[in-house]
């Protein structure tokens, strides 16, 4: 889950929260679950606000059109997360996560 507070003090890349670790465990999970398996390379923009959009999924072996729409359900269902900062403004962000 997303903390409430969405302040970013710190002069980071864009996150869900202070731990990738568990992101990536959240990730596995899910997919794990919607029976997705495989290498997958996900990128998404990290915008000011912290809404993320969707740049490219790939996935090896490769998945049909269901399963794809399954990966971005699961990455939509994030919500918002705190934006890219630099020189203490919030800036727009490509984030690639590779599974």
């Amino acid at each position: 889950a997303v903390p409430e507070d969405k302040t970013n003090p710190h002069p980071y890349p864009p996150s869900v929260g202070d731990n990738r670790e568990a992101l990536v465990t959240y990730l596995q999970n899910k997919l794990h679950e919607a029976g997705i398996q495989g290498h997958l390379n996900i990128t998404l923009v990290v915008e000011t606000d912290g809404t993320i959009t969707l740049a490219s999924i790939s996935v090896k072996p490769k998945q049909d059109q269901a399963a794809k729409d399954k990966i971005v359900r699961i990455i939509v269902d994030l919500g918002s997360w705190y934006s890219g900062v630099k020189d203490g403004s919030p800036v727009r962000t490509l984030v690639s996560i590779q599974l």
